[in-house]
């Protein structure tokens, strides 16, 4: 018989680092979710607070400078709102936390809200926030109320960043439905300066 020993001491401990390094990186990553979903809530709270007061200000009395600063700061807290409720939506995610909702909701809602948080914007740089609705679309959906807005707020805000002139339209078209369901195209549209072949190829990647 042939006996072949080896020493396997240097390999146990190489994993048992490996083990203890993966565990404390599942540690850090959970304490950072737990953190950014923390203070998403904490900030939220004042920033709603913001927007509540905001449009009580302006209907006060005041000049046409100060209704602007107040316009702005309006902006500026809806835009660090939408940032706070991605942070939050982020950290979900990584925790395995993320659940859709399944609710009733007015797409004229949906719109309207759209308009008045980004119509600011669009007059700041000349620009036409328009929108076309399908008259056959119906007006009231089921879904995520919350993801669809999010998702279309942050394509028409970033088609208003990246448009100088001309204007920024969203569009809404019933592809298709039936007695449970109904399939939407919802398109944003700008006349801005567009992608390059290299950028799009680019789309949906980390950066």
């Amino acid at each position: 018989h042939i006996t072949v020993l080896a020493d396997q001491t240097d390999a146990i401990a190489y994993q048992r680092t490996l083990s203890d390094a993966l565990e404390s990186a599942r540690k850090a990553n959970a304490a950072k979710s737990d953190f950014l979903s923390h203070m998403s809530h904490e900030i939220r709270t004042p920033m709603n607070a913001i927007l509540g007061m905001t449009p009580l200000l302006l209907q006060t009395r005041v000049d046409d400078r100060q209704k602007h600063y107040l316009e702005s700061t309006r902006q500026a807290a809806r835009n660090l709102l939408g940032l706070l409720n991605d942070i939050l939506d982020f950290s979900k995610i990584e925790a395995d936390r993320m659940t859709m909702e399944n609710e009733p909701f007015l797409l004229s809602e949906i719109l309207e809200n759209l308009a008045d948080l980004l119509s600011f914007s669009a007059a700041g740089k000349g620009l036409e926030l328009l929108f076309d609705v399908a008259p056959d679309v119906p007006y009231m959906l089921v879904g995520d109320k919350l993801r669809f807005s999010q998702v279309l707020t942050n394509l028409a805000n970033n088609a208003l960043k990246f448009t100088s002139h001309g204007s920024v339209t969203v569009s809404v078209r019933l592809l298709d439905k039936d007695a449970q369901q109904a399939r939407l195209q919802v398109d944003v549209r700008d006349t801005g300066i567009g992608l390059t072949r290299e950028q799009t190829g680019l789309l949906f990647q980390p950066f």
